[in-house]
């Protein structure tokens, strides 16, 4: 599965990549700092997945989420934060999941898991 991970957060996604380039079956082809730069990675890519962390922009949605629906195949989107207050917008937007960044790394993961075998079961 190809997975890009974008945030503004140099560490966070060093750390996302690192770990989850030790996972059998994943391979991070790109990361991204704006959305500029994550629609560039989008389009050279073609990513299975997108991690967006929810610090990427104020308006996620609007500049972000909505502009990767252009995209054929669209990546499934998984969002790392999600205020509770925003979860029904993410999702009615079209993103996969949202993961908790405090929650523990097996929650990241069974996330992206399910979403494989989704996409391998349609």
């Amino acid at each position: 599965m190809y997975i890009v991970v974008a945030g503004k957060q140099r560490a966070l996604r060093n750390a996302l990549k690192g770990f989850l380039q030790t996972r059998p079956g994943y391979e991070v082809v790109g990361t991204a700092a704006d959305k500029e730069e994550l629609l560039i990675q989008v389009e050279t890519k073609s990513p299975d997945l997108l991690l967006l962390d929810e610090d990427l922009t104020v308006l996620l949605i609007e500049e972000v989420i909505v502009p990767l629906q252009r995209f054929d195949p669209c990546p499934k989107i998984v969002v790392l934060g999600g205020r509770p207050e925003s979860r029904k917008k993410y999702l009615d937007a079209g993103v996969a999941t949202l993961v908790g960044k405090a929650g523990p790394p097996k929650s990241l993961l069974t996330a992206i898991e399910e979403i494989r075998l989704q996409r391998n079961n349609v």
